[in-house]
């Protein structure tokens, strides 16, 4: 809020009494005449979309949209890069114009990540300090596929903003996509730690934490996880009665186990993921003495009509035959 509109709101709280502090019709029709010239001149300078107006709009550091629906239509946003490229055909280190294209850029998605990368990393280059920068790169090259890129600036812009929980969210998967699941465990505590009782509650960093704790095969933790997570009906789903099972087979408990992967194939899931379910039961049966041959045979079965090479499959098939008895 500028100096002119805060004046302006001060002077028609001031006319809607009068001068005698009596309210009269005269004098709430000047309140409302300086209460529209106030918003006019403070929406004058501010478009619809929470951006600074101006030649780039989008090189406001407190314009920070981060998802598609934050930023303005695509004509808008088309608009701001047509500007921004012309300043920049007149003078490629015109900061401005580089990063209010390369925030543009981003805005019309990953088929223009290419776009929004040259702009930002110019802008950069060339000197501007902008704390927003290495947020937008690091979406930009993950996108793209250059995942470790994507890292190197998440953690600098981190260090900067070392509270912003999305930007923690996002390297936290990186970790865990590029096979650090230490880092990515230590992420996930450091935001279930964040904000006290809300986050300790969040269910998609509870899973992705119970996620890593199986890739870590810390399979107590996992399991603590996952029971917390199932008291929350509306995001618990049948994958997680897989990772359950999981954990719990982890644990040689698989009489337990059986259970939750019944519970997770009684669900719609892909041949997939079906066939990575059925193959843990099946490890999970035959590893109980005596074993239930009519179960194995039944999971076997219905994992070989899925996956008609699988070689788990079909020992245990060959092995307990199709009367159920075993094999000599």
């Amino acid at each position: 809020m500028n100096a002119n509109y805060r004046r302006l709101l001060a002077n028609a709280a001031h006319w809607v009494r009068g001068k005698t502090g009596k309210f009269t019709w005269a004098a709430a029709g000047i309140s409302l005449f300086f209460l529209g010239l106030a918003a006019g001149i403070y929406w004058s300078g501010h478009n619809g979309f929470g951006a600074p107006r101006g030649e780039h709009p989008f090189a406001n550091p407190r314009f920070f949209p981060r998802r598609p629906a934050e930023f303005p239509s695509r004509q808008d946003i088309e608009a701001v890069i047509s500007r921004g490229e012309n300043a920049v055909e007149a003078d490629p280190s015109d900061l401005r114009a580089l990063v209010s294209a390369g925030i543009a850029y981003y805005g019309l998605g990953r088929e223009h990540a290419a776009e929004a990368i040259n702009r930002l990393e110019a802008a950069r280059d060339y000197g501007l300090m902008d704390a927003r920068i290495p947020y937008y790169l690091g979406r930009l090259y993950d996108m793209v596929g250059l995942k470790q890129y994507a890292v190197t600036e998440y953690q600098r812009f981190l260090r900067n903003r070392p509270d912003d929980q999305a930007a923690t969210m996002e390297l936290a998967r990186l970790y865990f996509d590029l096979g650090n699941y230490q880092q990515s465990a230590l992420l996930y505590e450091q935001l279930l730690e964040r904000g006290g009782g809300k986050e300790k509650s969040n269910p998609l960093i509870i899973e992705n934490l119970a996620l890593v704790s199986l890739k870590l095969q810390d399979w107590a933790k996992a399991k603590i996880l996952l029971e917390e997570l199932r008291q929350n009906p509306k995001h618990y789903s049948s994958e997680s009665s897989f990772f359950l099972a999981e954990a719990l087979r982890g644990l040689d408990n698989c009489a337990e186990a059986l259970d939750y992967y019944r519970e997770a194939l009684g669900a719609s899931l892909s041949n997939g993921k079906e066939i990575v379910v059925l193959e843990g039961q099946i490890e999970c049966l035959n590893s109980i003495e005596p074993p239930d041959q009519e179960a194995l045979r039944g999971a076997a079965q219905r994992l070989l009509d899925l996956d008609g090479k699988n070689k788990l499959a079909k020992n245990i098939l060959k092995r307990y035959g199709k009367k159920g008895k075993k094999e000599a």
